[in-house]
């Protein structure tokens, strides 16, 4: 482990994804898993999250899209006043999420902003978002221009819901058959049909 970097708690659900990535990413990372300064935590995010003591610099959330059932909560309400009792107090939550248009990001962003001062939306190497909320500054987020007019209509999107774990509306926004560009006559119980 380098002495520069901090100590990192990774928490997986899935005990097949942790030890697939032993197995089979530890060239590619540095072979990261085998640092003394990482430790795998195998649990729900929240629930770990409900239970830790520890206080963190930063709370990065990188799963699948909210409409999967065990990633829906660390979308919600609760889970960020949660992250935010977890920070220090320059501490920063980043946030994965699809991309979706400015209702959905609306939706995140309001869910964000009601636990923090500042939240910024970066676009990352495949289309989707990643949502940067601190009580600090975040400045030194660096926005492109298509990146500050994006946020700039997803702050004007007339909308004031957020999303909570009675009231997953992310669910209800994720767009299956656009996200993964599936034709129409793709038919599955789990893609809504479409509305003619």
């Amino acid at each position: 482990g380098s002495p520069k970097l901090d100590p990192i708690d990774v928490v997986e659900i899935n005990p097949v994804v942790i030890r697939m990535a032993r197995k089979h990413f530890a060239d590619s990372t540095g072979n990261v898993f085998a640092s003394p300064k990482v430790t795998i935590f195998e649990d729900e995010g929240y629930h770990y999250m409900r239970l830790t003591e520890t206080a963190y610099d930063a709370v990065v959330i990188d799963i699948e899209n909210p409409g999967v059932i065990h990633a829906s909560p660390l979308y919600t309400d609760e889970f960020f006043a949660t992250a935010r009792d977890r920070l220090s107090p320059d501490g920063l939550v980043a946030v994965w999420a699809y991309r979706g248009d400015a209702r959905y990001c609306k939706v995140l962003f309001n869910t964000l902003r009601g636990h923090f001062a500042n939240v910024r939306i970066r676009s990352n190497i495949d289309g989707n978002y990643v949502f940067f909320a601190s009580d600090a500054s975040l400045d030194e987020i660096f926005q492109t221009p298509l990146e500050i007019a994006f946020q700039e209509e997803v702050e004007a999107y007339p909308t004031d819901v957020v999303n909570t774990l009675g009231n997953q509306v992310l669910q209800r926004l994720f767009k299956p058959r656009e996200y993964f560009f599936l034709p129409d006559w793709v038919e599955d119980p789990y893609i809504p049909k479409l509305e003619r």
